[in-house]
């Protein structure tokens, strides 16, 4: 019998009496720690306190009974700092305490026990060792180690000889472990019972049953008694429908209890249903109430809730800085679904001022948390915006890896990367490679892209125009009014298909009447250009209109230029210049640069030189091969603004290697002649042929002026006439002046009086006034008249008086004649 001492004892007497008691009850377990009759009053004193929730004043007494070496002390030091009862929550000191009530034999030991195996179980406060674990359920289970045994540790226990975890698996002892847990009315066992009576065989057998209906019965018992846990577990159960029979309106009955009970999860949950429709009536306003609720108490996914529903405008008016505020708490409460959110308004300046180093740790920091599509942000923000060397690479490994493990998403991103050749050197067959990796993984959307690539003929190799169609064909099925433009303009322009204007407008118009302005400006750009039977300048008038309604810059860009020549139209520079100053400032850096080559050299529109010179440099800027040549011409030759010649040069080299072909030409005259910039003839010469085999006339006829007269190398007369002749076949009245001067002379080729009169006299009917000076003064020397250019001159002026068409047949025929008369004369 344990010795009782009155209570009036003093602290240090009622510590010998304890020594005494332990002696006294000494045995087999290591003695039973009962606490004496004064130390049992302040035990009884402080629990009291605790059920009250006064945790604070039952501490003192808690610790003193630690220090004694009482396990009770331990056993509820290791409750509070396990529950944050009194004291900052604290798992791993919670184990030293329970760990300490364990090693000595106390009503609490099994208790004890059973908290520090799950514990260990779950890896809380100590790393997670289920053999540890079951040595602890064991150790509450065993009647001769403990005063009671703990039967709720049969269940845990249970769960881990089932799994085999951290124990030889023994599904025979797991059952009878879940037996013993139900005999002591715990639901969970009797529910474990139940699914594996069911999984046993078809349906529930009748003891699987009985589980089941007694699992239900004690659930229902503590959910009337308010506890909520029981009530969303009976929602669980009428949701699942695996145990007993599925009832969504018993479910959503249980689920509404326990939010009004003010369960945080259930409350948080049947808001996020209020605001959604789901299964209730829907009542945006109330639902955000609930989850608001929720939030404010600190429940992280209703943070995150709450933040998203403030960023989508649902339930509440939108508003970015709270959804930033509530995802930011959310995100502190380990939702990594907000970090991934913070992360993005950091990069898009949603809702906060744009950091991209705080988004882009993050981006890192949700990847690390396991959010698969931080990876794909994460390198989308590294190929855009990149802070060092080596993020444009990384950035496309990211992409890379993500798209071989089937991302769609980053496969077309990288497509459209490799595509556009804006960060990375153009790769049509590594784009190819990515659109079919992302078509392969469902995206409807690049199959347009991948039919545009085959149309186009993909790195230099000639156009796979059935594989074209087909992938077309395919986007516009998945509704892609784009792909449907594609396929239009392939046929307007014979691109990859044989030429069917008519056909290509039809189609055409089928893709803009579906909502695509870019089919809107090819299809004026179709009665523009006159490439269209029908076409006529008014429908250009109109598709371009209908163009710029849907907010197409180039469309607006296309309409100025209409306006400024008056093709079609009445020419209204005013109205010109207003299109262009809405595309610029839609970003339209074509716009830009057509505007400041306007403001610039007072074109249509009042000079403003200064204004002209800021636009050409913000599309020179960004790229703009026009904007760059334009602004270099005009430094080179100080129009508009101050001469730099230095600086005129740089521009144009940067147009040249942008591949401007006009640039080629301008700074390939510039370097032959050496007048404003260094004379290198070779070098001027091999940018007129650069220019030249890209198709530009004038650059043809000045390489083969080059060429007759030996510059930058020898010369090469024969090269020269076959150049010459190409140009003229091309309507280039230059070409044709050089060829009529050519056969005239007659020191390159055979002398021709008529061919001469014939090239000149096309040249003169298209106005180049070279080809009627050099017709006046041949005529002059075949008339027997001194030649020189000022007696031409006047001789012109005379016969220019009259109707210039006129004037120029009058002129050929009469050379015509003179030369006949020389021949005729040199014959005898």
């Amino acid at each position: 019998m344990p010795l009782e001492i009155p209570h009036r004892a003093p602290r240090h007497l009622l510590a010998t009496a304890a020594l005494i008691t332990l002696t006294a009850c000494a045995g087999a377990t290591g003695g039973y720690w009962k606490l004496p009759g004064g130390l049992k009053d302040d035990y009884r004193a402080a629990e009291a306190m605790t059920d009250r929730g006064q945790f604070e004043a039952a501490l003192p007494t808690f610790r003193q009974l630690a220090e004694d070496g009482y396990p009770q002390g331990n056993y509820e030091l290791g409750r509070a700092y396990l529950n944050g009862w009194g004291v900052e929550q604290d798992k791993a000191k919670a184990a030293e305490y329970l760990e300490r009530a364990t090693q000595k034999l106390s009503r609490r030991r099994g208790h004890a026990a059973f908290q520090l195996g799950q514990l260990y179980a779950e890896g809380e406060g100590v790393p997670r060792d289920p053999g540890r674990a079951a040595e602890l359920f064991r150790l509450a289970l065993d009647p001769n180690k403990t005063v009671v045994p703990y039967d709720r540790a049969a269940y845990p226990l249970a769960e881990l000889y089932e799994a085999g975890d951290g124990v030889p698996q023994d599904k025979a002892l797991a059952r009878e472990l879940y037996r013993r847990a139900a005999r002591t009315g715990d639901a969970d066992a009797h529910l474990r019972l139940a699914e594996i009576g069911a999984g046993a065989q078809e349906g529930l057998s009748s003891d699987a049953e009985n589980h089941a209906r007694e699992a239900v019965r004690l659930l229902e018992m503590k959910a009337a008694q308010g506890e909520t846990w029981a009530m969303t577990k009976l929602a669980r159960l009428y949701e699942d429908g695996e145990i007993v029979p599925a009832s969504p309106d018993r479910a959503l009955t249980w689920r509404r209890q326990a939010a009004e009970a003010g369960h945080l999860q259930s409350r948080t949950d049947f808001g996020r249903r209020l605001v959604e429709g789901e299964g209730v009536a829907q009542d945006p306003g109330r639902g955000v109430a609930m989850i608001r609720k929720s939030a404010e108490a600190g429940h992280a996914y209703a943070q995150s809730l709450l933040g998203r529903y403030y960023a989508e405008g649902r339930g509440v008016a939108a508003d970015p800085t709270q959804a930033f505020a509530w995802h930011e708490r959310a995100a502190a409460n380990g939702q990594v679904g907000s970090t991934l959110y913070l992360a993005r308004a950091y990069r898009d300046g949603n809702g906060v001022q744009p950091d991209p180093v705080e988004a882009r740790r993050l981006f890192e920091t949700a990847r690390d948390l396991g959010h698969d599509s931080a990876d794909r942000d994460l390198g989308r923000m590294m190929i855009a915006q990149p802070t060092g060397p080596n993020d444009l690479r990384q950035g496309v490994d990211l992409l890379t890896k993500a798209a071989k493990a089937g991302d769609a998403s980053s496969a077309a991103a990288l497509g459209r990367l490799y595509d556009k050749g804006e960060q990375v050197s153009r790769d049509e067959r590594k784009a190819l490679r990515f659109y079919r990796m992302a078509a392969e993984a469902g995206d409807e959307n690049v199959y347009g892209e991948i039919g545009r690539l085959y149309l186009d003929g993909i790195d230099g190799q000639p156009p796979r125009p059935a594989e074209a169609m087909r992938w077309l064909e395919k986007a516009t099925a998945a509704g892609d009014a784009s792909a449907l433009t594609q396929v239009g303009r392939a046929y307007l322009e014979g691109r990859g298909v044989e030429p069917q204007p008519a056909k290509g407008a039809r189609i055409l118009a089928k893709a803009a009447a579906s909502g695509d302005p870019y089919a809107m400006v090819l299809l004026g750009d179709a009665h523009r250009d006159g490439t269209i039977p029908s076409a006529d300048p008014q429908s250009a008038l109109r598709w371009y209109d209908q163009a710029i309604d849907n907010g197409r810059a180039d469309a607006m860009r296309r309409l100025a230029g209409l306006y400024l020549t008056g093709d079609g139209v009445g020419r209204d520079p005013a109205r010109a210049v207003d299109l262009l100053e809405r595309a610029a400032s839609q970003g339209d850096m074509a716009a830009k640069a057509d505007l400041g080559r306007l403001y610039l050299e007072g074109e249509a529109v009042a000079a403003r030189p200064e204004r002209g010179a800021r636009l050409l440099r913000e599309a020179a800027r960004t790229g703009n091969p026009i904007a760059m040549r334009v602004l270099g011409e005009a430094l080179l030759g100080g129009q508009g603004l101050a001469a730099d010649e230095q600086d005129g040069e740089r521009w144009l080299q940067r147009a040249v290697d942008n591949g401007d072909v006009p640039a080629m030409v301008t700074l390939g005259s510039e370097r032959i002649s050496g007048k404003r910039l260094e004379k290198d003839e070779r070098e001027g010469v091999a940018l007129l042929r650069r220019a030249a085999d890209r198709g530009h006339v004038y650059a043809r006829t000045a390489l083969a002026n080059a060429l007759l007269e030996g510059i930058g190398g020898e010369k090469r007369p024969d090269r020269a006439l076959a150049l010459l002749r190409r140009s003229a076949a091309q309507d280039h009245a230059y070409a044709k002046v050089v060829l009529g001067r050519l056969y005239l002379d007659g020191k390159v080729v055979e002398q021709d009086y008529q061919k001469g009169a014939e090239y000149l006299l096309e040249a003169a009917r298209s106005g180049h006034r070279g080809a009627l000076l050099t017709i006046a003064k041949a005529y002059l020397e075949v008339a027997g008249v001194e030649s020189n250019e000022d007696a031409a001159i006047l001789w012109l002026d005379r016969v220019l008086r009259t109707d210039n068409t006129a004037t120029i047949n009058s002129l050929g025929n009469a050379l015509a004649e003179a030369v006949e008369a020389r021949r005729l004369l040199a014959q005898g």
